[in-house]
């Protein structure tokens, strides 16, 4: 913590210095966040995207502290942000964060969306994989407990086809 304090500091001093530089923003924010500080790491990072705007890197960066403050709704609305922008649209990583984003805010539909579209993207993702098959099945037991018995055994039939290895059915889903 002493070294992020340390850090902190010569980043407050360099901002003063010259408060047009958004990478001294970007730099702050990370280290405000690094430290839990989340309210002045979004801060310093949107102030920063202003000065960027629709920078990819940026948006994933205040996606991720969105995601760890616990507001997974401004989290997805970035990594969505993000994956709009022009050559971005097959970034793995934006994608997991908007997946991972959308899961936690109970949005599944939506999670497995986009855990599908990095799977499209990169058929060996491990984690999108088990994202998915994660989410396929917290929606099957949704659909069981509201007793639509014929809805959970399509979910489930979609989380096992992921789950099993099987590259044929893996990804033959259409996305």
């Amino acid at each position: 913590q002493d070294k992020l304090g340390q850090a902190e500091g010569q980043f407050v001093r360099a901002q003063q210095l010259d408060a047009s530089d958004p990478r001294t923003r970007i730099n702050l924010g990370k280290t405000y966040a690094r430290q839990k500080r989340y309210p002045q790491a979004i801060d310093e990072l949107s102030a920063a995207l202003a000065t960027v705007p629709g920078d990819v890197t940026l948006l994933a960066e205040l996606a991720t502290v969105y995601l760890e403050k616990g507001d997974a709704s401004q989290a997805a609305a970035q990594a969505e942000k993000g994956l709009a922008q022009k050559g971005s649209e097959n970034d793995t990583r934006l994608g997991l964060l908007a997946a991972r984003a959308r899961y936690a805010a109970g949005d599944l539909d939506r999670a497995a969306s986009w855990y599908k579209k990095v799977l499209a993207a990169d058929k060996r993702d491990q984690e999108a994989a088990r994202g998915l098959v994660n989410t396929l099945n917290k929606q099957a037991t949704a659909k069981f407990i509201g007793k639509d018995l014929v809805s959970t055994e399509t979910a489930l039939t979609e989380a096992l086809k992921y789950a099993s290895g099987d590259p044929r059915t893996h990804f033959n889903l259409g996305v």
